[in-house]
């Protein structure tokens, strides 16, 4: 177990979503929250909401695709508290549109700001978490695990972000800092209304799912338990097996029920 009392844990993405949740109840933790994201009126926001309750929070803009913004971003960390015992990489990104429609540019910002973002952000943190024995955490996706229709994109980040996070896991063996993965399925964010693409038809099949302040628990909970992975909701899990049991039969299920979708909502006309 990880006692959160005390230490400093860093958010990115942190100006709505799962991000400011998580901040609010890793500060409910004890811990000395810093919260990061583009957004500073949002941020501030944040920072007072947990203020109020005599518990503590500082806040920073920072663009995680930029390298140079997440080493400032972990100083800020240092010069505020004094020590950075766990990184959550959070901020993301999406994109919802069949592969041959989408843009290349937007597979290449979709991977800027998800994988890039993340790694920028560890290999400014890692010094400071090794030294405190903390923890490394993604917020990563059910679709991390197993692709689907117009998240191809998305997706690829993901997967990219469990590669990341396997091999640094043998690598960080014996020193008693971990890396914990969350794969959560549909979460009710603004991550879809701001989409690098959106494909209207998709995108309004898209379930509600959780709320933010669900998923948080969930993430908060893992990073305390040291966990290495875990997906939610439960249903999601039981694709997952089933999905290496018969991975046709998943691929038809799922591609059944994308096109449903698209009947259901078919695009609108130009006038």
């Amino acid at each position: 177990m990880l006692d959160l009392a005390g230490r400093t844990v860093v958010v990115t993405g942190a100006s709505a979503g799962i991000g400011a949740a998580a901040a609010e109840r890793f500060a409910e933790r004890a811990a000395h929250v810093i919260v990061a994201a583009r957004r500073q009126a949002e941020l501030e926001a944040l920072v007072a909401r947990i203020r109020a309750r005599g518990l503590s929070a500082h806040a920073t803009t920072c663009d995680v695709a930029s390298p140079e913004a997440n080493e400032a971003l972990v100083r800020f960390a240092l010069e505020k508290t004094g020590r950075l015992d766990v990184f959550v990489a959070n901020a993301g990104v999406t994109m919802v549109e069949l592969f041959a429609k989408a843009k290349l540019e937007s597979f290449e910002q979709v991977m800027r700001v998800n994988y890039f973002g993340t790694l920028y952000g560890f290999k400014a943190a890692l010094p400071h978490v090794l030294e405190r024995q903390g923890q490394l955490a993604i917020v990563s996706s059910f679709l991390g695990k197993r692709g689907a229709p117009t998240r191809s994109g998305y997706a690829a980040s993901k997967h990219a972000l469990h590669g990341l996070a396997s091999c640094l896991r043998t690598e960080l063996l014996g020193t008693e800092t971990g890396v914990t993965v969350y794969c959560p399925g549909f979460v009710d964010t603004e991550i879809g209304k701001k989409a690098v693409e959106r494909n209207e038809a998709a995108e309004a099949a898209r379930e509600k799912g959780w709320t933010p302040e669900q998923a948080a628990r969930v993430l908060v909970r893992a990073v305390e338990r040291r966990e290495r992975e875990v997906v939610t909701p439960f249903f999601l899990r039981m694709v997952l097996r089933l999905d290496f049991l018969a991975p046709g039969l998943v691929d038809r299920l799922i591609s059944r029920r994308f096109r449903k979708a698209l009947e259901a909502n078919p695009p609108s006309r130009p006038s």
